[in-house]
């Protein structure tokens, strides 16, 4: 199941057809405001959740329809810590492909570049190549 993390949210929710049908704990439902403004009375149950290294039961309201499987609000204590990790992540991913930062940054102030001490990996891969045809054939190994 894909859960979706929502910091505004107060009351985690999952879809009704995706609970788990029998042996877990059920609580008096709770009335909740959806973003249409709408109060509804909506049931909950204790279910088991694991989400990276972090597992254990949740209260979550079930509900008929939800825009995703899951949804994941603040009443979940490790929430700011992923969402911290997720934002991180995609922050070093758009770096990457902006060509920004580790590996993808060029300094403005290197100066000139000395290609003896650049790394050619054309020839790299034909001299992996070469030497792969050494091991296979006796004639190129002679070389």
């Amino acid at each position: 199941m894909q859960a979706t993390l929502d910091s505004r949210c107060a009351q985690s929710l999952i879809r009704e057809d995706l609970m788990p049908p029998h042996g877990q704990r059920t609580v008096a439902p709770v009335r909740i405001a959806c973003l249409h403004e709408d109060e509804k009375q909506t049931k909950r149950q204790w279910v088991c959740l694991q989400v990276m290294e972090h597992q254990g039961e949740l209260l979550v309201g079930a509900v008929p329809r939800l825009a995703c499987e899951m949804l994941l609000g603040h009443d979940w204590a490790p929430i700011y810590d992923v969402l911290d990790r997720v934002r991180d992540a995609e922050a070093a991913q758009k770096r990457i492909q902006n060509r920004e930062g580790w590996l993808g940054e060029l300094e403005e102030d290197e100066g000139p570049t000395d290609e003896a001490n650049m790394l050619d990996l054309d020839n790299l891969t034909s001299s992996l190549l070469f030497c792969d045809a050494q091991e296979k054939d006796p004639d190129i190994g002679a070389l």
